[in-house]
């Protein structure tokens, strides 16, 4: 006999009731110190004679820094290829991964993380990322996995309203890929020679970032489309209006 299960079924007007408006605090525990390493063997962990970086340092609790800029978005673009990069953004968004060496004492952290560990998230990232044949099924399903299993905040009241607080930059960097993702507001620039092609979207339309060399890339491009259809329709009556008058 195949016992029936019966769930109960909850109204959109019931669900309404149990939800209300919270925010992401765009703010990260920073290092207190940073020290950046040059190798040129990460080490038998990856695969010997691989060149890369350390950034090693410490954390402390009290240490915060808000964020210039979306991390997805910073994260995205950036040349995890140069050391000198990867640790500036490492000072202003936080440690990427969480998995830290040790402890000092109660409130001071040490932590390391290795440019394999860079390349290698950012390459998920990228793989999932919107655009013209881009998006990655695995790496989508990869992101998710990461937000339901790692995506952790501290609640923060403040004024009547909830602020969630994120304790874990790639969690968070997931969360707001999936946020902006689904809404359609993620893009690919459109221009080859884009040096920062992942944006966020101001309109569903939009294919070029708004950098200015990638708005006058665009504005070049709309040009020569106009000029091989509108302007040849216009060019052809022409040459037709002109044939007529000498034929007359």
């Amino acid at each position: 006999m195949v016992e029936q299960k019966h769930e109960a079924k909850t109204s959109s007007t019931q669900r309404a009731e149990y939800t209300f408006p919270c925010s992401i605090e765009p703010v990260s525990l920073v290092p207190e110190t940073t020290e950046l390493k040059v190798v040129d063997n990460l080490g038998p962990a990856y695969a010997e004679g691989v060149p890369g970086y350390f950034i090693s340092g410490s954390l402390n609790d009290t240490k915060e820094s808000w964020w210039s800029g979306p991390p997805h978005i910073r994260f995205a673009n950036l040349r995890v290829e140069d050391p000198k990069d990867a640790e500036a953004f490492t000072k202003r968004y936080g440690v990427l991964s969480r998995l830290y060496e040790g402890t000092d004492d109660t409130d001071v952290r040490k932590f390391k993380i290795d440019s394999a560990t860079f390349m290698a998230l950012q390459e998920r990232l990228r793989q999932a990322w919107p655009g013209e044949g881009r998006s990655d099924v695995e790496a989508w399903a990869e992101i998710e996995g990461v937000v339901e299993e790692g995506f952790d905040t501290d609640v923060v009241v403040s004024g009547g309203f909830v602020h969630l607080r994120p304790k874990d930059l790639w969690a968070s960097i997931c969360f707001l890929y999936l946020r902006d993702a689904q809404a359609g507001k993620l893009g690919f620039c459109g221009n080859p020679d884009c040096p920062a092609p992942y944006f966020r979207k101001k309109r569903k339309t939009q294919k070029f970032c708004e950098a200015g060399p990638c708005a006058d890339f665009a504005r070049r491009k709309y040009a020569l489309r106009y000029w091989n259809t509108e302007g040849k329709k216009k060019r052809d009556k022409q040459a037709k209006l002109q044939h007529e008058k000498r034929n007359k």
